[in-house]
Order: C-alpha cells, then sequence, then structure tokens
C-alpha cells in the first residue's frame, strides 16, 4: 500500500541527521526572508525613482541610482545566497534519503522479494536515483517558495491597501464604496488564473507519471540488449530487439505528444495571465492618477506591487509544471517506499528453525500463482554428506535452494537450517563491475590476498586470467559461460563454506572438465557439506546419496 506524503519526508526529520534537516530549514527559511525585504525596498524606490522623472529633479534622480545600486546588490547576494542553500539542503537531504532507501530496498534481500509481488514497482533504480532527486530538490524549492510568496502576500497586500485607495460607483441604483480595491481586483485575477491553470495543466500529473514509465521500460531494455549482446547476435535476433525498441521508444513519442500538447495550453494561458498583468493594475489606478489623487510614481509602485502580488498569489500558475513532475515522483516514491515498508512487516508462511543439520518438514512450495510444485516435503542432510538432488525440468529444484535460502516466501512448513552460513552457488554466476580480484571474493566485503586468489584460478582451471587480476571489466559478460561456472568454483574454494549449495554447477562444461572440478572439490574441502542440484548423473560418484524429486 502506498505511503503518505508525510510519512514519506518524517524519516529525515526523525533520522540522526535531524538537527542537519532542522537547522538547514530553518537558514534556509532565514535567507528566503532577505528577497522579501528588497522586493519591498524596490517597490518603494519606484516612488522616488519615477517622481524624480516626472519633476525632471536631477539630483533627486541620482540618489535615486546610488539607492537603486544598493538595493540592487542586496537582492542579488539574497537570492545566490538563497539558491546556493536551497541547493545545498536538498542535495544533503537526497544523500541521506538515496542511503536510507538503499538500505530498505537491500535489506533482507528486498531487491528479489520485492520482484516476486503482485503488482511490483517498475523500475526501482529510477525510483531511488531519479524520483529521489526529483522529489528532494522540488519539495525543499516549492516548500521555501511558498513561503517566501507568502511573506510577499502579507507585505505588498498592506502596501497595495495602503496606497490603492476606495472605489465608488453606481450599479443597479445602488452605491458601491469598496476600500483598498486593487487588493480585491489582485485577489480574482489571480484566483482566475489559478483555477485555468489546474483545469489545463491537471492532466500532466498522470502524464508524468506514464513519462517516467515509457522512459525506464526503454532504459531497461536498452541495456538488456547490452547485457545480452552474444546471445542476441547468435539467436540472429537483432531484428526482433530492433522491433521491441521501436515499439517501446513509440510509447515514449505518443506520451511526449501528450504532454507537449497540455504544456502548450498551459503555457497559452500562463504567456495571456503574465502580460496582462502588467496592463491590468495600470488600467485599474490610471483614473486616480488623471484626477490628480495619485503621482505617476505612486502609480509604478502601484504596478510593481500589485504584479508582486499577483505572482505570489499565482504561484500555483506559475510553478504548476513543477507540482506536476513532483506529484509524480511523489506517488511513486510513495508505492515503493510502501511496498518496501510492507516486505518488513510480513511474516514468512515457513517456520525457520536453527538445527546442526538441514531438515524439511512437511514443505509444500508454490508458485507466486498458487499453484503447488513440491507437496509434502520430508528431508534430512546431515553435516558432512554429500547430496546430489536432482528430478524432471520445472518441478521446484532451483525453488527448493531458493527456500533454503530464505527467499521463498510462498508454501508452507518447517525448515531446519544449520547455524552455520550456507553458501549457495546459483546456476547464472553474478559478478560486480569492477577489476577480477574483486569478482573472484564476492561477496566477501574485503578481496582475498593475492596468493589464495591465484591457487583458486590453478585449481578451477582459470590459472591463465592471473594477469587480469587489476583488470577493470564488466568480468561476466567478458567470460563464457564455461569460464563463469569455473569462476564460480574458484569462488567456492576461496570461501571454504562447510555448508554448500549448488545450482547445475557443470551445466556449461563437458564431461571431462566437470569431473575434474568436483574431484577439486572433493579434496580440497573434504569437510563441506555438499548439495548438488544437477541433471548430470556422471556426478553420482561425488555424492553419497541421491534425493530424486517426483511430481
Amino acid at each position: 500500500m502506498p505511503i503518505t506524503f508525510f510519512q514519506l519526508i518524517k524519516p529525515w526529520w526523525k533520522s540522526e541527521e535531524k538537527l542537519v534537516a532542522w537547522l538547514g530549514f530553518l537558514i534556509a527559511l532565514i535567507f528566503n526572508i532577505f528577497p522579501i525585504i528588497a522586493n519591498i525596498l524596490l517597490n518603494i524606490w519606484n516612488v522616488e525613482f519615477y517622481d524624480s522623472l516626472q519633476q525632471l529633479n536631477q539630483s533627486k534622480f541620482i540618489k535615486a541610482l546610488w539607492d537603486f545600486s544598493w538595493i540592487v546588490t542586496l537582492t542579488v547576494i539574497a537570492y545566490c545566497s538563497s539558491a546556493y542553500i536551497v541547493r545545498w539542503y536538498s542535495l544533503r537531504w537526497r544523500r541521506w534519503a538515496t542511503y536510507h532507501f538503499l538500505d530498505q530496498w537491500i535489506d533482507k534481500q528486498s531487491f528479489y522479494s520485492l520482484m516476486l509481488l503482485q503488482n511490483a514497482p517498475d523500475n526501482p533504480d529510477q525510483r531511488i536515483s531519479d524520483d529521489l532527486n526529483t522529489f528532494t530538490n522540488v519539495t525543499i524549492t516549492l516548500a521555501l517558495s511558498y513561503i517566501q510568496e507568502i511573506g510577499n502576500v502579507i507585505a505588498f497586500i498592506g502596501i497595495l491597501a495602503g496606497i490603492s485607495g476606495p472605489i465608488a460607483f453606481k450599479l443597479l441604483g445602488i452605491d458601491f464604496n469598496i476600500p483598498a480595491y486593487l487588493v480585491w481586483i489582485a485577489l480574482l485575477y489571480s484566483g482566475f488564473g489559478t483555477y485555468l491553470a489546474i483545469k489545463i495543466g491537471k492532466p500532466l500529473i498522470k502524464l508524468d507519471i506514464q513519462q517516467e514509465k515509457v522512459e525506464a521500460d526503454f532504459r531497461y531494455h536498452l541495456v538488456r540488449v547490452r547485457e545480452r549482446r552474444e546471445e542476441i547476435a547468435f539467436y540472429k535476433g537483432g531484428v526482433q530487439e530492433h522491433k521491441g525498441l521501436n515499439q517501446r521508444f513509440s510509447a515514449i513519442w505518443d506520451n511526449v505528444l501528450r504532454v507537449l500538447k497540455c504544456t502548450i495550453y498551459l503555457n497559452l494561458m500562463q504567456n495571456f495571465y503574465m502580460n496582462a498583468s502588467t496592463v491590468v493594475p495600470i488600467l485599474a489606478a490610471a483614473p486616480r492618477l488623471f484626477s490628480g489623487a495619485i503621482t505617476f510614481g505612486v502609480l509604478m509602485q502601484i504596478g510593481g506591487a500589485f504584479r508582486q502580488l499577483q505572482n505570489s498569489l499565482s504561484i500555483i500558475v506559475l510553478s504548476f509544471q513543477n507540482i506536476a513532475q513532483w506529484m509524480a515522483a511523489s506517488k511513486r516514491l510513495q508505492q515503493f517506499c510502501g511496498m518496501l515498508n510492507m516486505l518488513k512487516t510480513q511474516q514468512s508462511p515457513f517456520i525457520y528453525k536453527e538445527s546442526r543439520d538441514i531438515a524439511l518438514k512437511d514443505v509444500t512450495l508454490k508458485t507466486v500463482d498458487d499453484r503447488v510444485i513440491l507437496d509434502q516435503i520430508n528431508l534430512e542432510i546431515k553435516p558432512g554428506e554429500r547430496v546430489l538432488i536432482k528430478g524432471p525440468s520445472g518441478l521446484g529444484k532451483t525453488t527448493l535452494m531458493r527456500l533454503l535460502a530464505r527467499l521463498w516466501p510462498y508454501g508452507k512448513g518447517e525448515v531446519m537450517l544449520p547455524t552455520d552460513n550456507i553458501f549457495f552457488s546459483p546456476q547464472r554466476c553474478y559478478a560486480p563491475l569492477g577489476n577480477l580480484r574483486n569478482a573472484i571474493s564476492y561477496p566477501s566485503p574485503e578481496p582475498f590476498a593475492d596468493k589464495a586468489i591465484l591457487d583458486a584460478l590453478s585449481r578451477s582451471g582459470l590459472g591463465y586470467l592471473e594477469e587480469f587480476l587489476e583488470i577493470e571489466d564488466d568480468w561476466i559478460n567478458r567470460l563464457s559461460q564455461g569460464e563463469q561456472q569455473r569462476l564460480a568454483i574458484a569462488r567456492i574454494l576461496l570461501h571454504k563454506p562447510k555448508w554448500l549449495m549448488m545450482d547445475e554447477p557443470t551445466a556449461a562444461l563437458d564431461e571431462e572438465k566437470a569431473l575434474e572440478v568436483f574431484e577439486t572439490l572433493t579434496e580440497f574441502l573434504p569437510d563441506t557439506t555438499i548439495i548438488t542440484i544437477t541433471h548430470d548423473n556422471n556426478l553420482k560418484p561425488f555424492h553419497n546419496r541421491v534425493i530424486a524429486l517426483k511430481v
């Protein structure tokens, strides 16, 4: 379930960085007051400057220019300082939020469990990277902008009320006298503009959410082609991939056209609204100028105060596109964070207990759509055993491995696991980007000593790679499937686990190499409990027990 907006922003304000959060916001707020002061001073300056022109008073004109120089200096310093503080503050928030989301996503293998859920959030990488950046930056910018504009509204309502005077007229035989009439005109004008902006720009919110989705989908499939380039090339599947990428880019194109159409209407309305605002106050105050009630300088002050008040009241009109992007990012993050929170509270249907052995009691494994794949499994594996698990393809052997790794959340039963961690070697080898030393040492946070690495490479038949230890590369895509499997064996030899479970560890090796690999494992890890999932009957001699799973 999606969480609320306040649940999304609250963690930082209560975290170990709460002092930075509160104090930083207070400092940003203080610096946001200076532009308000500068706007007030500039508005008051209008009277002196334009009156000096009307009166042809040269000394008053020079003084006005001098006053203008220090007011502009204050304005520039205020705006630049405020912009820097806001950017630093949003960046600090983003850093904390990124670490926080990564903790939530990586913790307890949530990155895996999340994708098993129905209606799983698409592209979590984009949500942590792009959406989080948009959310933190725009949230603080909008919040401080709104606070600043509220200050401007309070200040310029007072100024405009003081200089606009009343208006008297007769309508349908009734006499009307409206005090501070320019304030009411500004309120009505801004209210009407805000209504139009919301009416015209509302579709942008859904379109921005859709745009994020289709952009991420296109980018994901581009990466997929890069990562699976060899398989695609062997299948001669370039035409099919090209067609799929064209279709995904067409979705981007169609959505962008809808965004452009909506944006054009919104921009037309905003431009007409802003241009008209320069004339409306002059037209409204002109009768008082012609009657001699106000000077030309006061007329310019009224125009400036009206525009400032109208701009402040029209913050939604002027920032609606930012609001639409912010709401899109916010909704995606709320959904993502809500599902992560749900995973934290989700109870496993399996009962896990610690034991000296591995034991399954009345275990039933199901698929995501609640279909039973293995029913009422009862087995026990003791320390030191070497067990081969076999069965027809698609029966659920790999899912059994997921169960022992505490990854599978569908089914029921009791699972006894040893206190020593089981080292799992999945069917598809993985290595992080970086140098070969780290690829072999994975998942150890620190690489093993070079002597141990070179020995493991030699024993696994990869001795020729020893000169590449410092080379950074995408090693999984550089190595053949057979080399990847031998890399996984080298990794096992380095970690020397007490319990080891492997899924098809020699599927890409010929019979001779497969036998060599298992001879090395049994020789080098004589006390390790080995559980092997395989279709290769040639590996039976290396195991003292076979478990045949049946439908």
